[in-house]
């Protein structure tokens, strides 16, 4: 998986072919939902399981082309070039239902995960920076956090 520096570096150059092509690009930023609380708990070995396990599902779904990153902790982002709204939704809502199975078995006991995920969609034309774009994928990162967690939030543009 990509590290912020690279993911930000690829990101860059997927908007760059977003604008040139004029096709749409959806940006999400997710978060494992009580991470902390998982390495508190069950120690950090059993945290690095749940962030694999967390890595494996996301790439099971990503297509050629689709960049995934951990941008820190507990904290991924996804670009989906040439994404609608509806497709990147859906792709979001489908992580969120297929990690919730997941459990991490542990000496201490089984680990249930879940992931909140806040979406920004980028239709053409619309010249948003990658910032901009992460900054309001996580606004509703945080909206979706307090509204109870293990969902996904669509930043309304």
């Amino acid at each position: 998986m990509f590290n912020r520096r690279h993911f930000m570096d690829c990101g860059e150059l997927a908007f760059e072919a977003a604008e040139t092509e004029k096709k749409p690009l959806a940006v999400m930023i997710m978060d494992i939902d009580h991470f902390k609380q998982v390495n508190d708990n069950y120690g950090h070995p059993a945290g690095d399981e749940v962030l694999i396990a967390v890595t494996q599902l996301c790439q099971s779904l990503l297509r050629r082309g689709d960049i995934l990153g951990r941008l820190g902790g507990e904290e991924f982002g996804v670009l989906l070039p040439t994404t609608t709204k509806k497709d990147a939704l859906g792709w979001a809502q489908k992580l969120v239902e297929r990690i919730r199975p997941i459990e991490v078995k542990t000496e201490k006991g089984v680990i249930k995960i879940t992931m909140s995920v806040g979406l920004c969609c980028l239709p053409f034309p619309q010249s948003v920076p990658l910032t901009d774009a992460l900054q309001r994928a996580d606004e509703v990162l945080y909206q979706a956090k307090e509204a109870g967690r293990d969902q996904v939030r669509l930043y309304a543009m």
